[in-house]
């Protein structure tokens, strides 16, 4: 089961979507995905032109759309539910292929020196397509096992126990260690050791 699947239901609630609708989006998550796999299959295959129609298939697909849109929507509590209809309505304006007509809203957040930090807030489209980007990027080029830093890939612990493994089969030709508290420049009154 693709991850995906597995979290949309969170992201029902969070839209107040009743239970009719939910199951639905539900199918249409599972749609998305296999979509997903077949961009993966072509990737890995390295069909090119079988890879160019699947990502065809998937930017004007009505069911990747909606997953996007469900994704994105920025709800607050205190507002109305939203219906698959309504979610539906706003991926149909959705358009991989054409210009958005969308403004970016650029705000200049203060940073400690001083000087100011420029915070881009994009529009519905714009998060929903960066979305759908998202999913054909990570399709084509997945994470690599040793990627710990990936969600669900168990950060560093997972790295460190994936060293010491590699360590103690004697997989390794040299074996190199740092220290790396001033890379990472924890205050001293945090630094253990």
């Amino acid at each position: 089961m693709h991850p995906l699947q597995r979290s949309i239901q969170a992201h029902a609630i969070r839209l107040g979507l009743g239970s009719e609708d939910t199951t639905e989006l539900k199918r249409i998550t599972k749609s998305h995905c296999s979509r997903l796999s077949k961009i993966s299959g072509a990737a890995a295959a390295g069909e090119n032109q079988k890879l160019e129609v699947q990502l065809n298939h998937f930017f004007n697909s009505a069911a990747s759309k909606v997953v996007a849109i469900a994704r994105t929507i920025k709800r607050k509590a205190s507002d109305a539910p939203i219906s698959l209809t309504d979610l539906k309505q706003l991926a149909g304006r959705l358009d991989a292929f054409n210009p958005v007509k969308e403004s970016v809203r650029v705000e200049l957040e203060p940073k400690g020196n001083g000087t100011f930090r420029p915070i881009c807030t994009f529009g519905q489209k714009r998060r929903a397509l960066q979305t759908l980007c998202t999913d054909a990027l990570s399709a084509i080029f997945p994470a690599f096992k040793f990627d710990f830093l990936e969600k669900g890939n168990g950060g560093m612990v997972a790295a460190i126990c994936h060293l010491l493994d590699q360590i103690k089969g004697g997989h390794h030709e040299y074996l190199v260690t740092t220290r790396c508290t001033a890379l990472l420049r924890v205050p001293k009154a945090r630094r253990r050791g």
